[in-house]
């Protein structure tokens, strides 16, 4: 599983896949020509020229802490761990992707949807869903050109963590409601478009643009943000590049007068490199330099720098199995705090298969922050575990285990209904279903 970050996609990205085809439940690292994926379940699509493929899951479970779902109006309570109240939960979702891959043009969209219900409480269910879709043209071998929208409906959540894994084209992430610690919702939606350019063998110019609108939890408040990209990467050699480039977003905050300009001047080196002769561990760091500006101070202290980077570590094993590591510390607009937030982040993730039917996986991520005008603090941390079984190539079952917890300063201001402080385990079983609708192979 991976967790949706609540902010702008980095300009020319594409939302990433939580409904993989390789498995319904849970985000997986990539496949490649020469490491397939060799499970049975969500077998048989890799490579496909023209795909629609149909996921869905259907299971329940026992969660040590519903009260804060079904908490509408009393967040103040919820501060308090005694009234923390166990109960059983089902959960529901599923969706749809399409992807088209050709010579010039590679396309891509899907939907899902996913909801979990309270039988004790009157039928309570708490929703989210999510819509993407994004196209990559290559009108020659130097030029590629990228565009991209989405939309979601999620609960009120913060997970803030760095991707492990690179996004596939149009895939949505539903937001995970497992994360959700009440009944507050909203919407996003945004787009973005851009470019790369190989202006020579070792240099390349990239940029592009981006926009997204957000309702926020906050009762009449709201978060617009958009801005742009430019860079310029001169590879060194083959694994280590120069890289300098630009980028600015305007964030405006219904309750911040005026809008907040964040600058990134990324002046730094990028590198990718295998670490030994198999190839099999790979390091991958990047460096940057970002600025913050208050419109509310006075002109001579309204901008803050702060330094940023990610780090990101992979190490396969076997045949299947891959451990994985990640670090960043960035400076964001997030639609879920009313202020610009600078976190150092990490993930880790350890996953693979015992045999073609049974798969695990597992991890464990975590933020630590503050809010970057009034310096108030906040951390989040979330680790889980599943085990599953391919009963064919079309479902299986899996049990899992989730841990998430929360902090944040007493004078921080939160939603309605949202607690400071807040912690849930949960144990589900879950039946997860998979169907290729089309599936037509690539052309050579």
């Amino acid at each position: 599983m991976r967790s949706i970050r609540l902010t702008a996609p980095a300009v020319g990205a594409l939302v990433a896949a939580l409904l993989s085809p390789a498995s319904a439940s849970a985000q997986g690292p990539p496949t490649r020509a020469d490491r397939p994926y060799r499970g049975m379940f969500g077998s048989g699509a890799t490579d496909a020229g023209q795909s629609l493929i149909a996921t869905g899951s259907v299971g329940g479970g026992y969660d040590t802490n519903v009260f804060a779902d079904l908490t509408e109006s009393h967040g103040s309570t919820l501060s308090n761990p005694l009234l923390a109240r166990p109960g059983v939960v089902g959960s529901l979702s599923g969706g749809l992707e399409y992807a088209i891959h050709q010579r010039k043009v590679d396309f891509g969209a899907s939907f899902g949807d996913a909801f979990r219900y309270y039988p004790q409480n009157r039928g309570t269910t708490v929703n989210s869903y999510g819509e993407s879709s994004g196209v990559s043209y290559r009108p020659s071998r130097r030029t590629t050109l990228t565009a991209n929208q989405f939309i979601s409906y999620q609960p009120f959540m913060l997970s803030l963590f760095p991707s492990l894994f690179a996004a596939r084209l149009g895939n949505v992430t539903l937001p995970p409601v497992d994360l959700a610690p009440g009944l507050v919702s909203y919407r996003t939606y945004g787009a973005g478009v851009g470019f790369t350019q190989d202006l020579a063998r070792r240099l390349q110019l990239f940029g592009g643009y981006s926009a997204e609108q957000s309702d926020t939890p906050y009762v009449n408040s709201s978060l617009g943000q958009r801005g742009g990209t430019i860079a310029l990467r001169f590879g060194l050699s083959k694994y280590i590049g120069l890289r300098v480039g630009y980028t600015r977003r305007d964030g405006r905050y219904t309750t911040i007068p005026g809008s907040v300009m964040m600058e990134t001047y990324d002046v730094g080196i990028d590198m990718q490199k295998p670490l030994s002769v198999s190839r099999r561990t790979t390091l991958e760091f990047r460096t940057g330099t970002s600025a913050v500006q208050n419109p509310q101070l006075p002109e001579d202290r309204q901008r803050t720098y702060y330094v940023t980077g990610s780090a990101r570590l992979n190490h396969e094993m076997g045949r299947s199995w891959l451990a994985a590591g990640g670090y960043e510390r960035s400076v964001q607009f997030v639609d879920t705090l009313l202020q610009p937030v600078l976190a150092d982040s990490f993930n880790a993730y350890v996953g693979g298969l015992f045999d073609r039917r049974w798969e695990f996986t597992s991890g464990a991520q975590g933020s630590i922050g503050t809010l970057g005008f009034s310096q108030e603090k906040f951390h989040n941390y979330q680790a889980y575990a599943s085990l599953a079984y391919a009963l064919n190539r079309w479902s299986n079952v899996n049990v899992s285990y989730s841990y998430y917890q929360y902090f944040f300063d007493s004078q921080l201001f939160l939603p309605v209904g949202i607690a400071r402080d807040f912690g849930r385990q949960a144990v589900r079983a879950n039946l997860n279903l998979w169907a290729p609708l089309m599936n037509k192979k690539r052309r050579n």
